[in-house]
């Protein structure tokens, strides 16, 4: 695969997602988180095993770009779990241990992947389980945890469990949503570039 062909894997994988982020939170809302999480990863895992039997371009574009289209459904439901399970003041640490797991497999998956091309010789066991909160590892849980809806009372004494969703059109209205969008479009196109370009770089450097 050369640097356009990469390029191009990227470009689909990537479009896919921003897609997706819009689609999966109204998923969620309409399916539940439990039932919701669980076809996200059963889908996402199922895509990442499967680009380790793909054998063409188009075949693999064809899994990243399921991929890029099911591993957003994960962000609305720890929101939504957190919003509605943890009180207010305890948000934040709640939505930093669901993150934790993603931090810790990007640490690990580097050289347990280095270490299946290196001795192993096949790439097919990095997709199988060894990726960032993807692979074949990822269908077992989440299926039985009691994450769906209760009654809970935030610290202000409102009750979470019955809020009136808004619709398309006041959602926009929104400031604090237009100062989500504003900021991950500024800092997403730098933190993706690095991610899925930086390791390619180093690894051409370290060779020439």
């Amino acid at each position: 695969m050369d640097d356009a062909s990469y390029a191009m894997i990227v470009n689909i994988f990537t479009t896919c997602y921003a897609v997706a982020y819009i689609g999966s939170g109204w998923v969620v809302d309409r399916f539940g988180p439990r039932a919701s999480l669980t076809a996200f990863v059963s889908l996402w895992s199922l895509a990442t095993v499967g680009c380790g039997f793909a054998r063409t371009l188009g075949q693999f574009a064809f899994m990243r770009g399921i991929l890029g289209l099911a591993e957003p459904g994960l962000y609305p439901v720890t929101i939504r779990v957190s919003a509605v399970w943890s009180e207010d003041k305890r948000r934040g640490v709640f939505m930093s241990l669901a993150s934790l797991g993603s931090s810790i497999g990007t640490i690990v998956a580097v050289p347990s992947i280095v270490w299946c091309l290196t001795f192993l010789m096949a790439s097919q066991f990095c997709f199988a389980g060894l990726t960032r909160r993807s692979g074949g590892s990822d269908l077992v849980g989440y299926i039985s945890r009691p994450i769906e809806q209760p009654v809970l009372v935030s610290d202000a004494g409102e009750n979470r469990g019955n809020v009136t969703p808004l619709r398309w059109s006041q959602l926009w209205k929104q400031p604090a949503l237009w100062g989500i969008v504003l900021s991950r479009l500024v800092s997403d196109p730098v933190w993706y570039f690095c991610l899925f370009w930086m390791p390619s770089y180093l690894q051409e450097s370290e060779t020439h």
